[in-house]
Order: C-alpha cells, then sequence, then structure tokens
C-alpha cells in the first residue's frame, strides 16, 4: 500500500512539472495568417529553390488575402541588411541580394502585413526565419 502511494505522489509531481514545462509545440503560435515562400513556411532553403522566388504569399487566414508591406532581413556572412517593401513581391535588389547568398547564410520577412480580400482590413503575418543549404 505505502508503494502504491509514492507511485501516484511521483505521477502526482510528474504531471505537475509537465503541466508548467515549456512545450516546443506550443512556441508557434497556432492559427492565423503565416508566411509562404519557394513553398515554406522557413526553415532550410536551397540557392535553387531560392533563386526561382520573387514573390511572398500568405496562407492561413482568407483566400485572396495579399501581402503589401514587409522587412526583409538578410544575414550574410554575419553582417545583417534590411530591406522594406510596400508590395508582396521582392524588388531587384532584394533578388540580387538572396541570389548571392551561400550555405549557413539566412534572411527572415519581418513586419509582414496582409490585406483581407476586402482592401481594407490588414492582418499581422507570421514567418519563421530560412537558412540557406
Amino acid at each position: 500500500m505505502k508503494n502504491v502511494k509514492k507511485l501516484m505522489f511521483l505521477i502526482g509531481i510528474l504531471a505537475l512539472t509537465s503541466a508548467f514545462t515549456a512545450n516546443p509545440v506550443y512556441d508557434t503560435p497556432v492559427g492565423g495568417a503565416y508566411l509562404v515562400f519557394a513553398n515554406k513556411m522557413g526553415g532550410e532553403i536551397t540557392l535553387k529553390e531560392l533563386q526561382q522566388q520573387c514573390e511572398l504569399q500568405v496562407d492561413g487566414c482568407a483566400r485572396g488575402s495579399r501581402i503589401f508591406t514587409y522587412t526583409l532581413a538578410i544575414t550574410k556572412a554575419g553582417e545583417t541588411s534590411y530591406y522594406q517593401a510596400d508590395s508582396n513581391e521582392l524588388s531587384a535588389q532584394m533578388m540580387a541580394q538572396l541570389k548571392g547568398l551561400s550555405t549557413g547564410d539566412q534572411f527572415e520577412f519581418k513586419k509582414i502585413q496582409a490585406y483581407l480580400p476586402n482592401g481594407k482590413d490588414s492582418v499581422d503575418v507570421f514567418a519563421k526565419k530560412f537558412i540557406v543549404v
């Protein structure tokens, strides 16, 4: 009987501990608009995939929503440069900088906003970092 009580006590402690421990699954926002670039939400991207892209897409919200502003942060050889855009397309300068990246360099789209299909209401768009492989 004492062993059962000890076991129940330990199970209770484990349950409480796991309830208050950070869970990486919930570190990413659930639901809402998110950025799609090169058919990816972030993570690893090859130079070939990168060179074929010229616009940003949004998913996770009303069909027909369109990105209208964002900042692109490119980290190349440890140096970060920022580029601002007022459309869903990459500028010629952005494309040139992205095409010049090497393995290990990274980039991230920040401060992204998209218009909903009505063209008036806007939403914040979540994005993850991309790493060139």
